[in-house]
């Protein structure tokens, strides 16, 4: 796969993660609970910081090895606590239909 192409999926995993948290936030049709939001945020800021250890880590030739394993590991605990909280708001259904009268 070519460079181009890594940071443009790159730039769209991050892209349609802050999107997917939008939608919970700003969403009207369903009201998600207070834990649920702030723990979109918390998982967004951390799919931030996933995203810039990729950024670092597609290039390793510019960084010592022991320092490339340490992001590598890094990067791969943010993302298993932002796909773990993703799951856990999905499973946990904390949403209520809006009424239709307001």
């Amino acid at each position: 796969m070519s460079a181009p192409v890594r940071d443009v999926l790159l730039v769209v995993f991050i892209a349609a993660f802050f999107i997917a948290v939008a939608h919970t936030l700003f969403l009207r049709g369903r009201v998600y609970g207070r834990w649920a939001k702030i723990a979109y945020l918390v998982a967004a800021f951390s799919w931030l910081t996933w995203g810039i250890l990729a950024y670092l880590v597609m290039h390793p030739r510019y960084i010592p090895r022991d320092t490339y394993i340490v992001l590598l590991s890094i990067r791969h605990v943010f993302a298993g606590f932002t796909i773990g909280v993703a799951v856990a708001v999905a499973i946990a259904r904390p949403y209520s239909k809006a009424s239709r009268l307001s």
